[in-house]
């Protein structure tokens, strides 16, 4: 398959999956479903339309699942990130000779209002 890069051409800065809405994983399972349901051709299959509908096609609403997914995901990676790295700069203050010589709780809580930049 070639993409629109390979052929010299700009990908659009907004796809029609950006506009979609959020995408529930019962949403996401029904799709798939007429997918598989359209391969076997059994029951409804995959909806198009053209012009292309945000709301109701399942291929666009497929890869805007898809999307929101991954942006869930690094979000919640980030966060992580951002709490490893605080747990790094409170574990020296917090313990000395691995006792425990503050309450970490209160600290944490002062370190993140300060954002750690102190």
């Amino acid at each position: 398959m070639t993409t629109a890069d390979e052929m010299g051409r700009e990908k659009p800065s907004t796809l029609p999956s950006d506009n979609t809405g959020p995408i529930s994983h019962d949403e996401a399972c029904e799709i798939l479903s007429r997918y598989n349901d359209g391969h076997f051709k059994q029951g409804e299959g995959p909806r198009y339309a053209i012009p292309a509908n945000v709301m109701r096609d399942d291929d666009i609403r497929l890869a805007a699942y898809i999307k929101q997914s991954r942006n869930r995901d690094n979000t919640q990676h980030d966060r992580l990130e951002r709490a490893r790295e605080l747990l790094a700069q409170a574990r020296p203050l917090v313990y000395e000779d691995d006792h425990l010589f503050i309450d970490i709780d209160v600290f944490l809580s002062e370190l993140e209002a300060t954002d750690g930049s102190q």
